[in-house]
């Protein structure tokens, strides 16, 4: 972690008692609340209060170059990114330099259940379980086998599973009560996805990306892992990185998913077991080669890994 000096005066802010709101998002509308214009998209505002009302705000605004609009109740949108900026101001004013980050991989895990978690937390809801990763309630909504391989449909609302029969030429799906409606439609999933299965088993699963999606029905290809390190989406965004191995040579792999501005570090291998012991041993313990030898010696490094 290191510390952001934002040049602006925290402790003439402090000084001040009144609360300003301030609103970041990934637009770069600004926005006066008092004369309730706003151009910005709800969905993407992050909101806290700040001590220190517009001139704290214009500070901020001048010290990061951003084009705002001021008055007693200000709606703060520049387009900053918004864990970031909102972050660094929320501990500036609190006095502190950064800040720990606990993320769990068990707890991220419990955040990917999103409104099934809420359900069953609120009220107890228990998802049926299905086949193919269908969705608890939408049909259709999972992976089907085609002819070749597997693909995804994601029929989520209404005009896709209409533009999905006439795509697939079977309207009269659309004309049976049974499937009138997504309620319907989960009554009789059986019946349906009967049909479904044999539609598209009939065909490979290049046959079905092109129709569906020239149909504008949500469909993707479930890929096996060399399709997903070679698909379009992870070469147009490097996702696989290569580097060098003394023992392996070349080695590829996924990339982080963390893309970050400025320039990062190639790509390296971890250490060998052992590698860097010696180096280790006399730069921040001070001890000599011999020293080291002896303890190498006597079997106090365990078994050495051939470099």
């Amino acid at each position: 972690m290191h510390d952001i000096n934002a040049g602006v005066n925290y402790s003439r802010a402090l000084s001040r008692t009144r609360q300003t709101k301030v609103s970041f998002h990934t637009g770069s509308t600004l926005t006066n609340s008092t004369n309730n214009v706003s151009q910005s998209t709800p969905e993407t505002r992050t909101h806290f209060f700040v001590v220190g009302g517009a001139e704290l705000l214009r500070e901020i605004g001048q010290t990061w170059g951003a084009q705002a609009a001021y008055s007693r109740s200000v709606s703060y949108e520049a387009g900053f990114s918004q864990p970031v900026l909102r972050d660094e101001v929320s501990a500036r004013i609190g006095g502190l330099i950064g800040r720990d980050v606990d993320v769990s991989l068990f707890e991220t895990a419990l955040s990917e259940l999103m409104y099934v978690g809420t359900w069953a937390a609120t009220h107890g809801f228990v998802t049926p379980r299905r086949a193919n990763s269908a969705h608890p309630s939408i049909v259709p909504f999972q992976a089907f086998a085609t002819a070749d391989g597997h693909i995804t449909i994601a029929a989520g609302k209404e005009r896709f599973w209409r533009d999905l029969c006439t795509a697939i030429e079977r309207p009269d799906l659309l004309e049976d009560p049974r499937y009138a409606s997504f309620a319907a439609r989960d009554e009789h999933r059986d019946a349906l996805l009967a049909d479904l299965d044999a539609v598209f088993a009939s065909q490979p699963s290049e046959h079905w990306l092109r129709l569906l999606i020239d149909a504008g029905v949500p469909v993707g290809r479930v890929n096996d892992v060399a399709e997903a390190l070679e698909d379009p989406q992870t070469l147009a965004r490097d996702g696989v990185v290569s580097y060098e191995h003394p023992n392996l040579g070349t080695v590829r792999q996924a990339a982080s998913p963390l893309r970050l501005s400025g320039e990062l570090p190639e790509p390296s291998r971890a250490p060998l077991l052992g590698e860097h012991t010696d180096d280790l041993l006399r730069e921040l313990l001070g001890y000599s080669d011999e020293q080291t030898a002896a303890l190498r010696e006597a079997g106090a490094f365990g078994q050495q890994v051939a470099r």
